[in-house]
């Protein structure tokens, strides 16, 4: 094959930019740019062997974890396009990266007008209440819901980008993401009504579980995906949403188990903005993870998650401490 691609970009005047085994050469055209041979080796290869291409742009190889063939802007190069262009330079910028910082910001700045500054506002105006809650339940343990509403939108991201490969279509990624979280967290809720002894561990054993199912996800999908790429395409559905299911049922224990903690430490305050923190946080972890997923890729993402379930986990601790998960059932 290579022999013939060479043979046919001789007899018909086309010079190869790039061919394993073949050093690129200008035969038939001549560029200005003579560095324009070895750029291209070192962006096709995808490793610098020599000094890597200087530019602004980012000008990574896609992979399965960036996978952005179209994804050239950063935030440096829009300065560069306005410097070059001018005004019209500014119109040749992929809006779509851009609208992606601006509703970080918009939801950011509407988000706390419309629901720290008033949870503040009502935590100021009812000392009372204060004083008859459970001292562990403070606002600052609506931290808690606010990490497990960004972390359970970055998986829901992170699934859907990872099941494209097995089921082949993003519709049917999200049909089944959607499918199999709405099922089997429901089944994780119900399982964090539990009240035996080893009620104090169940958050942290559903968030290890929730790490290492991340983990066996990216180290298996590719596999997972050859091996079903035989079956039809419902089979591969059902399959894929049965496998969900234990990361979907732990990921449900968590919000629960912390409503029904301020339940029982007597801060039913708390308890709609506890709702109304795991929501802000659920949206605005929308444009995070496609940013970081854009430049960092959809592995960090999955980091960032399993970091925020972790996070959520230290809170527990500080309830269940000393025994205070008997409190006050007893």
């Amino acid at each position: 094959e290579l022999a013939r691609i060479s043979d046919f970009a001789a007899a018909d005047g086309f010079d190869l930019l790039y061919l394993p085994g073949h050093n690129g050469s200008m035969v038939f055209h001549e560029v200005a740019d003579t560095s324009l041979m070895s750029n291209l080796k070192v962006l096709a290869l995808g490793t610098a062997t020599g000094p890597a291409v200087v530019s602004p742009f980012n000008l990574k190889p896609p992979t399965d974890n960036r996978p952005y063939f179209y994804h050239f802007l950063t935030l440096r190069s829009i300065p560069l396009l306005h410097d070059i262009l001018g005004k019209a330079g500014i119109m040749l910028a992929e809006w779509g990266y851009v609208l992606l910082w601006i509703t970080l910001a918009l939801l950011l700045t509407g988000g706390a007008i419309l629901i720290l500054i008033p949870l503040w506002i009502n935590y100021r105006r009812f000392p009372s209440r204060r004083t008859t809650a459970h001292p562990a339940a403070s606002p600052p343990s609506l931290w808690y819901f606010g990490a497990i509403g960004f972390g359970f939108m970055l998986i829901e991201i992170v699934l859907i980008q990872k099941l494209v490969l097995i089921l082949g279509d993003p519709v049917f990624a999200v049909a089944g993401v959607i499918t199999a979280l709405l099922i089997f967290a429901g089944v994780g809720s119900m399982l964090a009504g539990y009240r035996g002894p080893y009620r104090p561990y169940l958050v942290p054993a559903a968030a290890c579980l929730v790490i290492l199912l991340l983990v066996a996800m990216f180290a298996g999908s590719s596999r997972f995906a050859a091996g079903l790429a035989a079956l039809s395409g419902v089979y591969r559905f059902v399959l894929v949403v049965v496998c969900l299911s234990p990361l979907a049922t732990a990921l449900g224990v968590f919000f629960p188990t912390g409503i029904g903690w301020l339940e029982s430490a007597r801060a039913g305050h708390l308890i709609p903005w506890a709702w109304g923190v795991n929501g802000f946080a659920s949206v605005i972890a929308a444009p995070v993870a496609t940013i970081v997923a854009l430049n960092l890729g959809f592995m960090t993402v999955a980091a960032l998650a399993s970091a925020c379930y972790l996070c959520a986990t230290a809170v527990t601790f500080r309830w269940w401490a000393g025994g205070e998960y008997r409190y006050p059932a007893d």
